[in-house]
């Protein structure tokens, strides 16, 4: 069975769009019918992030789509470029122009050539392809032809990679990341791939001594920073105590700088209160482990899975992946290719707590009760900056929840 029941999963373009669209300052031009950028401005709106990007679209007759006319591609960055005189202009077709065949690799490097202004194509976008290679091909463009060199390494600084709209809780994770940075170390992020972010950040990003990969998707990305300007990376995102901990400590491998006692002291002596109060609500939920199944993406689910485990003593009873990566997929991670599946699969797993996407938990609304984790979002507003999964503070926030969850 191919047919969804809710949503299918996102598009490469949508990943590409989605990652470019939180930039303050980035110029975007999708060439493409109206509808098409529409669905994805409004996109922002639903997975609380603001549209920071200048989005326009050049609207497609339908001779154009059939004989693939360029012109109206050509007017359209010839009029952005003289009105918004942007250093960077981001063309991304949609699937209706994309099929046409048309060369806009050559269209666009004809027209850099007459104007100021870098313009930047994202061709060969494959209709087959999900949201995470469109998040990977853009941050990878933007490290490519976005970050310039700097005239000196400022030591004490670093950059994030890998938040984006797409991701829950971008917002809260990035200031935990700049919390732990800024108490452990005494460091200052330069600039965030991509989200909570300017063009002009993103072009002092060459600055940075080096750069943290909280996703998969980041790490061509900081490939390209490490060829292009010597700085070393760490990928991996910091979920739990022990997590987190180990995180700090490869960091502080890579500084070159111990981590400052007091600040962990501090942040131990805050966790176990939370704990506490978790291991109390357990003990009144009864002497039965309870179980978990958690829907996301693959570093949340690497990075949940163990805290929820190990640290917290429940049971996981599956994985499941809300988009695909085979190249990544350890045996323990599943995948299904429409909703249909995945929901019969989590309906015999029988958890007790479902962690997952809204789409997901309205499925499963007075079955298993639960708390979203990952988008999709149905209306969800999570705006408010100091409410993290990672990091020291994100173990105060999923204990909390879980206390609240279990509540008899």
């Amino acid at each position: 069975m191919i047919l969804f029941e809710d949503l299918p999963y996102a598009s490469e373009r949508m990943g590409i769009l989605w990652t470019l669209g939180t930039i303050r300052g980035a110029c975007v031009l999708e060439f493409g019918p109206e509808g098409s950028t529409h669905y994805a401005a409004a996109q922002h709106g639903t997975y609380n992030a603001p549209m920071r990007a200048d989005l326009y679209t050049t609207g497609l007759t339908e001779n154009e789509v059939v004989f693939g006319d360029p012109g109206r591609l050509e007017t359209a960055v010839r009029e952005l470029i003289d009105n918004r005189h942007p250093s960077h202009l981001f063309i991304i077709p949609s699937a209706v122009s994309e099929i046409t065949g048309m060369d806009m690799d050559g269209i666009c490097l004809a027209l850099s050539r007459e104007t100021p202004t870098r313009v930047i194509p994202f061709s060969g976008i494959s209709l087959s392809s999900e949201h995470t290679q469109g998040v990977r091909r853009a941050l990878s463009m933007v490290a490519k032809t976005v970050v310039r060199q700097a005239p000196s390494v400022e030591m004490t600084t670093y950059n994030i990679i890998g938040p984006g709209m797409d991701c829950c809780n971008y917002l809260a994770d990035i200031r935990e990341i700049e919390r732990l940075m800024a108490g452990a170390f005494g460091y200052t992020a330069a600039a965030i791939f991509t989200a909570d972010t300017s063009m002009e950040e993103l072009s002092i990003a060459g600055k940075a001594a080096f750069n943290i990969v909280l996703r998969n998707e980041g790490i061509p990305c900081a490939k390209i920073l490490k060829n292009r300007f010597g700085q070393p990376y760490y990928y991996k995102a910091p979920y739990g105590i022990a997590g987190t901990l180990s995180w700090i400590e490869s960091v502080a491998e890579i500084t070159g700088r111990s981590p400052s006692a007091v600040f962990l002291e501090k942040e131990a002596k805050t966790i176990s209160e939370f704990r506490q109060r978790l291991d109390y609500q357990k003990r009144i939920a009864g002497h039965r482990t309870l179980s978990f199944v958690i829907c996301g993406p693959y570093d949340l689910l690497k990075g949940l899975a163990p805290f929820i485990r190990d640290e917290l003593g429940f049971h996981v009873s599956a994985l499941v992946l809300t988009h695909p990566i085979p190249e990544y997929m350890p045996s323990a991670f599943n995948f299904f290719k429409n909703d249909s599946l995945k929901y019969e699969f989590i309906a015999n797993a029988a958890p007790d707590y479902l962690l997952a996407d809204a789409v997901t938990l309205r499925h499963f609304k007075g079955q298993i009760p639960g708390l979203q984790v990952s988008n999709p979002n149905l209306g969800m507003v999570k705006r408010f900056a100091w409410t993290p999964f990672m990091g020291f503070r994100g173990v105060q926030v999923l204990a909390q929840d879980f206390a609240n969850l279990i509540l008899p």
